[in-house]
């Protein structure tokens, strides 16, 4: 057995830790791609060692056991017509990995290292490729055959050439991530999922075991449209539950709901933890969940449980990630920086949001999505103070977390009106009005279709122009302005009630007793927001020359 301790010993600072990549196969039974652990803080590096040789036996032993388990009873020999579909699936398995990390965002840094390993990793594949050496991807084919539960005979003329093929594609999905990583559009290939595979290994049921089909019978397909009759869901969240329907018809066929089963959406499961990861495979599963509860309290489609009921992800992360609020220093050096002191507009940015979306975020505590679908008539003077007006309207491309109970109007700092945000407002209301009503009061955000969602492609921008700011934490993003209103607010001595007003925390009780369908009066709050302040955060610098968005 082959040991890898100085593959699986790792230092963070200055702890050991044992990591071991888990084989492609079993993605999905693990629901990680790698397993890592501590070997205590306080250990000696030759203990270290010793008990990383030890942790490798122990789950190379384990992987071969998790293999025999999951294999069909009676292996398949390995025939010459298998040979395309398990290349082909290899390249798409890779690929289709590449493109989910790639959707979740990658920064600077990360996408430096992801950029180097694949540089490094193609080079040696490609050399090995042009000497006709197969080699380099022997184990993984190794670990494809054990999970298919197909036997090759070394020498045989279908191995050899199988492991030519799995090699081959190895080096077309690395040539294809080397080429998004140029920014090159590179779809990933249409091909057989490793569970397609194992179904194609395994003897079928008999023609006449299926139940025969009413034509027209409901399908999963139904239990969705169902659901989404009201109109309140978001197209990002109806995209997401048509996309689950496509990737279960993929796998099972369109089945009549009286023939799914538990076992199919666990299948499911299983296969997208291949390739995206569990708290997304758990957020996704919650859809057709809920799709599933719906019909059932409404007697709909003959439905009279949920299969969903008791499949369960592991290994999801139970809590959303905690977020920091900045520090005073930590603003100082984004607002100092190009964006908001030398008119630097990234195209990542998408024009004057790179400059105001922070600065509002930072006065007002808004959260991203509200600022970035800000209409022009959400920004008006009403009795003599200006104010940010925050609606759900979704009719419009307005939506509040909390829907209508969140609607509220935030008094405009001094601070925003100095920098020139009532000017600003001048400009961009010189553009044409949308169709369907006042224009937007960021025009240059892609609302395109091709956008799944706007405000997540923008806030990866701004992760990234975070870490260029010498901002590098897990725990600051734009969501962070939110947690920095709130603590600056209460050192600033802003009464609880009235910056919970502003974030829209007001309470049902609250807001009955000011009587108001926006929360507090805007008098009430304009009293209160000149009081914040920030620490020593300096914004002298900070300029935005009013160019004509007319033109």
């Amino acid at each position: 057995m082959k040991v890898r301790t100085q593959t699986n010993l790792v230092y963070r600072g200055g702890v050991p830790y044992f990591r071991m990549k888990v084989p492609q196969d079993l993605w999905g039974h693990y629901g990680k791609k790698s397993i890592r652990t501590s070997l205590g803080k306080d250990t000696p590096q030759a203990k270290a060692k010793s008990e990383v040789i030890r942790l490798t036996a122990q789950y190379d032993a384990e992987f071969d056991a998790v293999r025999l388990s999951l294999r069909p009873a009676k292996a398949t020999p390995l025939a010459a017509a298998m040979i395309p579909a398990i290349s082909k699936a290899l390249e798409g398995h890779i690929l289709a990995a590449d493109e989910e990390i790639r959707a979740e965002g990658l920064d600077e840094a990360e996408f430096d290292r992801w950029e180097a390993e694949t540089a490094a990793t193609a080079a040696e594949i490609s050399r090995a490729y042009a000497r006709g050496d197969s080699s380099p991807i022997d184990a993984a084919l190794a670990d494809w055959l054990n999970g298919l539960g197909i036997e090759a005979a070394s020498e045989s003329t279908e191995f050899k050439t199988l492991r030519r093929e799995f090699l081959k594609a190895r080096l077309k999905a690395l040539q294809g991530k080397l080429a998004r990583n140029r920014g090159e559009l590179v779809e990933t290939p249409q091909g057989p999922s490793l569970d397609d595979l194992r179904a194609g290994m395994e003897p079928g049921p008999s023609p006449s075991t299926p139940k025969a089909a009413a034509k027209g019978a409901p399908r999963l397909s139904s239990v969705i449209a169902y659901w989404k009759r009201d109109g309140s869901k978001s197209h990002r969240t109806t995209a997401t539950a048509d996309t689950m329907v496509k990737e279960f018809t993929k796998l099972h066929g369109d089945l009549p709901l009286a023939e799914i089963t538990k076992a199919h959406f666990v299948a499911l499961r299983d296969q997208q933890l291949t390739r995206v990861k569990p708290a997304t495979v758990q957020a996704r599963f919650n859809l057709l969940k809920a799709a599933f509860t719906v019909c059932l309290e409404d007697d709909q489609l003959g439905i009279e449980e949920n299969p969903l009921q008791y499949v369960k992800i592991r290994n999801q992360e139970a809590e959303e990630k905690e977020r920091d609020a900045f520090t005073a220093d930590q603003l100082q050096a984004l607002f100092d920086s190009s964006v908001f002191t030398a008119g630097d507009r990234p195209i990542g940015g998408r024009g004057e949001a790179a400059f105001w979306g922070p600065l509002i975020a930072l006065y007002t505590g808004a959260r991203l999505d509200e600022i970035l679908s800000l209409r022009t008539d959400g920004l008006y003077v009403t009795d003599g103070v200006p104010v940010f007006h925050f609606r759900h309207r979704p009719e419009l491309g307005q939506k509040l977390k909390g829907r209508a109970k969140n609607v509220r109007r935030v008094p405009v700092h001094p601070e925003l009106i100095r920098l020139g945000i009532l000017e600003y407002l001048k400009e961009v209301s010189k553009l044409p009005a949308l169709p369907d009503g006042a224009g937007w009061l960021f025009p240059g955000i892609d609302r395109s279709e091709k956008v799944r969602n706007h405000s997540s492609a923008w806030g990866a921008w701004f992760g990234r122009y975070l870490t260029r700011c010498g901002i590098k934490s897990d725990k600051l993003v734009f969501h962070s302005f939110r947690h920095t209103f709130k603590h600056f607010s209460r050192a600033s001595g802003i009464p609880e009630d009235h910056h919970d007003a502003m974030t829209g925390h007001t309470t049902a009780e609250v807001a009955r007793r000011y009587g108001s369908c926006a929360g507090y009066p805007v008098e009430v709050l304009a009293g209160s927001i000149p009081k914040l302040t920030f620490g020593k955060l300096d914004l002298s610098r900070v300029s935005q020359p009013i160019a004509s968005c007319a033109d």
